[in-house]
Order: structure tokens, then C-alpha cells, then sequence
């Protein structure tokens, strides 16, 4: 008897375990700083520094594009830059619709 109640046990745990596994959803925030990082891949600035960090506040539109809100830098020339490359590019990664404006820091490397 003890046998069986270890064994029903053990697969109560293993089927519930299977079960939240299975609706776990992939964390679409990490695919979707891979795609913005891919947008921003070979950016024609030459930086005075090594590093430099820049904040973009972004939003979408109906059509899952991206739409650029501001890019706090000092430079206008990487700020300009930065927007040409990323406004209006559709992304695949849906995200949350609640979140009405999503704040990025982006390092830039020389």
C-alpha cells in the first residue's frame, strides 16, 4: 500500500511538473532586444569614447512597429542615427499591450 501511495505521488509531481513546464511562455522581452539589437548592428558612429549608454523610450503601433519616442544622448548625430535605423521597423516579438512605452538602455561600443 505504501508503494502505491510513493508511486501516485511521485507522478502527481512529475505530471504537474510536466504540465507547468509546458505553459511556461519564452520571455519575449529577451527575443526582443535580440531584435533590436540585430537593427542596430554595424551603426556608421565613430565614438569619442570607448562605451557610451544611451536610453530609448519606445512604443508600438497597431502594426507592431516600432515607433521611437526619444533617445536620451548628447550627440544628435548617434540620436538621429538611432531613430532612422529603428522607427518603423516591424518586429516579430508580440509584446505586451498594457505596457504603453518600453525604456531600453542601449550600449554602444566603439
Amino acid at each position: 500500500m505504501k508503494n502505491l501511495q510513493l508511486f501516485l505521488l511521485v507522478l502527481a509531481i512529475g505530471f504537474g511538473t510536466a504540465v507547468k513546464a509546458a505553459y511556461l511562455p519564452i520571455d519575449p522581452t529577451s527575443a526582443f532586444k535580440y531584435e533590436v539589437e540585430k537593427l542596430l548592428e554595424d551603426l556608421p558612429i565613430e565614438l569619442e569614447e570607448a562605451e557610451k549608454t544611451v536610453n530609448l523610450s519606445i512604443t508600438f503601433n497597431d502594426d507592431n512597429e516600432i515607433v521611437v519616442l526619444s533617445v536620451e544622448c548628447d550627440d544628435p548625430y548617434v540620436e538621429s542615427v538611432i531613430k532612422k535605423r529603428l522607427n518603423y521597423k516591424k518586429v516579430e516579438t508580440q509584446l505586451d499591450k498594457s505596457i504603453r512605452v518600453y525604456k531600453l538602455p542601449i550600449r554602444l561600443k566603439a
